[in-house]
């Protein structure tokens, strides 16, 4: 499917559990691994983390402007090449004129606060899934600093969604998604659970339960939510300092 996609390169650099463990992690890794450990695979997660930090500071080092980047979870075998050529060229003439993350295949997004954009694209607040997503420079480098500063112990979806609900990053998103999520073959926090829903791909939209659920436990607050301005040029946006100091407090109990 990529032979018809008009990319400049392909990187594929991926870290595993086995890697981190002859690296000599800092404390706040430590500290992230010892948190996530008492409700999934800690240093799976931070596996994920090294994976698109590594990628994303090579992205930057070649200059890129975007990044398409998919995850192994992604469905492309069962994709049409044409179909989703297509789509994507529909989608990306349609953009609007300020925007950093492009979800292709969004789940369990805010579609209660989302912002109709037309020609099939919405504006969310947060989706989770990452499977099959765009991201320019500045979201790139945003990222790579919380994984350096903030690194809050959730997922690396969760701490992007701390960055688009807050106004810091445009999340922009295709209304239906345009690749799906293969969890029937690939592991995942479900899998771990033995959940008997794990093969099932996440639900589009966030029911309100789930809602309150991040809200509990990983501080997506309602009360902070800021839909940035896709139109705007110039436009203020919150620092990361302001975003996440305060979650780092001793008072949050993760």
């Amino acid at each position: 499917m990529l032979d018809w996609l008009n990319v400049d390169a392909i990187l594929f650099d991926v870290c595993t559990k086995a890697d981190l463990l002859r690296l000599n992690l800092s404390a706040a890794e430590r500290r992230y691994v010892s948190l996530l450990d008492k409700k999934s695979s800690g240093l799976g997660k931070l596996a994920l983390v090294h994976t698109k930090r590594n990628i994303f500071m090579h992205a930057l080092s070649l200059e890129t402007e975007r990044l398409l980047f998919f995850e192994d979870d992604v469905r492309i075998e069962a994709a049409s090449p044409l179909s989703i050529v297509e789509q994507i060229v529909h989608l990306w003439h349609s953009l609007p004129p300020r925007w950093n993350y492009l979800n292709l295949g969004r789940c369990l997004s805010y579609c209660n606060k989302q912002r109709s954009l037309g020609s099939g694209l919405v504006q969310d607040l947060i989706n989770l899934c990452t499977h099959s997503i765009v991201l320019d420079r500045t979201a790139m480098s945003s990222l790579l600093q919380v994984f350096a500063n903030y690194l809050l112990p959730m997922g690396d979806d969760l701490l992007l969604a701390h960055l688009t609900s807050r106004g810091a990053l445009i999340n922009i998103a295709s209304d239906r998604p345009v690749f799906d999520q293969d969890r029937l073959h690939i592991t995942s926090t479900l899998h771990l659970n033995g959940s008997p829903e794990a093969h099932l791909a996440p639900d589009t939209c966030a029911n309100l339960p789930l809602q309150q659920i991040f809200a509990r436990n990983y501080h997506l607050l309602h009360e902070h939510f800021e839909l940035a301005d896709p139109t705007a040029t110039r436009q203020t946006v919150p620092s990361l300092e302001n975003i996440f100091r305060p979650l780092m407090s001793e008072d949050i109990v993760w």
